[in-house]
């Protein structure tokens, strides 16, 4: 944590308890924040706790390309040196204003992202680094009532492509630059009390309660010390582990369920082989995986 973090949507929330982990942990924080007067408040609260010398602050809308490179020079000017880390997390959530969260959560973490590599990027004369991208469980998961809210899972999705490209230790090793993901449950915020309803009627409609902001802030500080580049962190009420990135294995699994179909069953190759038979594929196996396993503990005596 002891390094130098440009952190965005940095003014409450998540982005606020990111803060709060690194300085707390010796680190130095130029955050940035649309809204300036609650980000200026928060630069003077942080000042007093950690040291005015430790915390910066700037405005910033992070759909605005140019604005990034204006931010970055303003954060390396105020560590007097260069910007180590970037924790991409300005977002929103929106129930009709799919276009705004589309710029925000996909155009301002590319933004973010190219101009990171830009920097730091050993390929392009940087030293390397580090990248943390917010994303959520619509990183994964998809379940919004309409298609306007669904683009925030589109957007969250996204960040998920963004971070297991840096899996590849190819590009790993080519820039130096470590990429990681924070996907955590819904959180106890200003964004998510205003678009989604509080803490209780979360815990009443999904039997799992809100996280608390502090429990994203520990979650991110195992992240930024153990994470891999390419994995990404779900956080939960309570415990955290880290999605496995099986998709190649997976491909290869129902690649062979679907020739079996096909060259056992007599399913037309011009068809698509449907999850249903899949289903089928894999309960075929697991009957035969038991007669075996039967037949093993007969010849054991038992």
């Amino acid at each position: 944590m002891n390094r130098n973090f440009l952190v965005t949507g940095g003014a409450q929330g998540i982005g606020l308890s990111m803060s709060r982990e690194i300085l707390s942990k010796g680190g130095q924080v130029f955050f940035t924040d649309i809204n300036v007067e609650i980000g200026e408040k928060t630069k003077e609260a942080l000042g007093k706790e950690f040291g005015e010398k430790n915390v910066g602050f700037g405005e910033q809308d992070v759909t605005n390309q140019e604005q990034w490179r204006e931010v970055w020079e303003k954060a390396e000017k105020f560590f007097d040196g260069r910007v180590e880390a970037l924790c991409n997390n300005a977002g929103i959530f929106h129930k009709t204003a799919w276009k705004k969260v589309l710029d925000i959560n996909l155009m301002g973490v590319a933004y973010g992202t190219m101009l990171a590599m830009e920097k730091m990027g050993a390929s392009r004369g940087g030293p390397g680094g580090l990248i943390v991208q917010t994303g959520s469980m619509a990183s994964f998961l998809a379940g919004f009532d309409t298609v306007e809210e669904s683009a925030y899972t589109c957007t969250k999705q996204g960040v998920l492509g963004y971070v297991r490209a840096l899996a590849n230790e190819k590009t790993y090793k080519k820039e130096k630059v470590r990429m990681v993901g924070l996907c955590p449950w819904f959180a106890n915020t200003e964004l998510v009390k205003s678009q989604l309803g509080s803490a209780n009627e979360i815990e009443e409609k999904y039997k799992v309660r809100a996280l608390e902001v502090h429990e994203v802030g520990a979650a991110f500080d195992r992240l930024v010390v153990t994470g891999l580049s390419g994995q990404m962190l779900v956080v939960m009420p309570g415990f955290t582990f880290y999605w496995p990135d099986w998709n190649k294995n997976l491909l290869m699994v129902f690649s062979m369920v679907s020739k079996f179909c096909i060259k056992v069953m007599g399913h037309k190759a011009s068809e698509p082989v449907t999850p249903q038979q899949m289903m089928q594929v894999a309960f075929i196996g697991f009957l035969i995986l038991a007669i075996i396993f039967h037949i093993f503990i007969s010849w054991l005596g038992f």
